[in-house]
């Protein structure tokens, strides 16, 4: 009776708006609410059937402002507003015995101001800061609620220095002071340089940290169906991380870019996702979020991009991530060696119509599982998976009023698995979107 994943029914709409309020002040507000409802069968080792749904939703506002106050100084100010509810229920078929019903809310507030200025022709400084303060409501919560605050600050110059080739020096740091994790600093420095006109080299080095999202630290999901539970953890540390990487890229030829470059990042505590205890007898298998105490990523990323025209593109790109778990010595879970990726856009402008196909594949993952319960893990191995998305748009043209008709599928091949891979089966989709201008006043600058 059971199911292999979820039948899943989406909805998102939303209203984006551009008013120019004089030449050089104009604001930008924006609404959506999308919501998510998924169902499907599940069935217990010991043969209980269930009914399972979750239905999410979403809604959030946000307003935006972007001003120049002189010939050199530009105020950009933000502010995010978001509401976040999934509710899951599990219902026992002819029985309420392992009936279960999980209510999460969440609250996210955000703000963010930043003041760009040009000084002596060859600085552009920019300050700012950031805040955030969330607050969630779950019976997946230990102790039901949970919130935190955080708070950044960052400060970056571009410096461009009077050389005959453009070189550009970009020294740069952050300081976040969170409600829970105390102060963390993170300077970075970055240069260009461009030694020809079609070409421009690429370096930075700089530090990183991540606090762990609420989802990491509190929550707590049970399926008994299914015989688990995921569990976050609130001993989880801040990961921290000093990054380096170089690139190049080079205008072939009018219409096509080549990219190359090469990186590597050693992190502390990363937060990862694993085993935290194999279910046994009646006991589910518990999973949760744990600190990695080392972890090293390096490889490098090639990128063509072929622009024929404005209405025509095509993009491809290979990745080579090589990850370490170093202190037990084997590639971090759950990550490809190789992935390659491709798109193709095309435009037709007498028409109105537009076309995209996007392909990806990912090579064989690696999994660590004590399977036989002898307390030495099994290492598995999956098939690469290959995703196809196709989308196709007819728009039409008004005075000033434009409207686009879509239809669409995703993951066209219906890969994926419920085990290591939870995609979303082959999926079709349609819709509308709008643009209504009004006259509007020239921008300065």
């Amino acid at each position: 009776l059971a199911t292999n994943g979820s039948a899943r029914d989406t909805f998102h709409a939303g209203s984006i708006s551009q008013i120019d309020i004089n030449a050089d002040w104009r604001i930008t507000p924006r609404v959506s609410y999308r919501t998510e409802d998924k169902n499907r069968v599940t069935e217990s080792g010991a043969g209980a059937v269930f009914d399972d749904r979750n239905l999410s939703e979403e809604v959030q506002g946000a307003l935006g402002s972007d001003a120049w106050l002189s010939d050199n100084g530009r105020l950009r100010t933000t502010a995010y507003a978001t509401f976040y509810r999934d509710q899951y229920d599990s219902n026992q078929r002819g029985s309420d015995a392992l009936d279960s019903y999980q209510d999460t809310r969440e609250l996210l507030l955000q703000g963010a101001v930043q003041y760009d200025h040009l000084f002596a022709e060859s600085h552009l400084a920019t300050f700012g800061i950031d805040a955030l303060t969330e607050r969630m409501e779950s019976d997946r919560l230990d102790k039901k609620e949970g919130d935190r605050r955080r708070i950044g600050l960052f400060a970056q110059d571009e410096w461009n220095l009077p050389t005959k080739n453009r070189l550009v020096l970009f020294p740069a740091t952050r300081i976040d002071i969170d409600s829970q994790f105390g102060t963390y600093t993170t300077p970075r420095f970055a240069m260009r340089y461009d030694p020809h006109q079609r070409v421009i080299l690429r370096t930075g080095y700089g530090w990183g940290y991540r606090a762990p999202s609420f989802k990491e630290l509190l929550l707590r999901f049970e399926n008994p169906s299914a015989g688990y539970t995921v569990e976050g953890s609130p001993d989880l540390r801040p990961e921290t991380s000093q990054n380096v990487n170089a690139g190049i890229d080079w205008n072939a030829a009018d219409p096509i870019w080549v990219s190359l470059s090469g990186y590597r990042n050693e992190v502390q505590d990363l937060i990862g996702f694993g085993t935290l205890e194999d279910g046994i007898a009646n006991s589910p298998t518990r999973y949760g979020y744990i600190n990695i105490a080392e972890a090293i990523t390096q490889g490098a990323e090639l990128s063509i991009e072929a622009a024929a025209s404005y209405n025509t593109a095509l993009l491809a790109n290979y990745t080579l991530n090589d990850t370490l778990d170093v202190a037990n010595d084997r590639p971090l879970e759950g990550r490809s060696l190789h992935r390659v990726s491709g798109q193709f856009n095309q435009r037709f402008p007498n028409s109105g119509t537009s076309f995209n196909i996007r392909a990806s594949w990912d090579g064989p993952k690696s999994y660590f599982r004590d399977i036989d319960a002898d307390g030495v893990e099994e290492t598995i191995e999956t098939d690469g998976d290959t995703l196809l998305d196709a989308r196709l748009g007819q728009e039409f043209e008004f005075e000033r009023t434009a409207i686009q008709l879509f239809v669409g599928s995703a993951n066209i091949l219906n890969d994926g698995d419920s085990e290591y891979l939870p995609l979303p089966p082959r999926t079709f989709y349609a819709g509308l979107t709008g643009r209504f201008a009004t006259a509007s006043q020239p921008r300065t600058r």
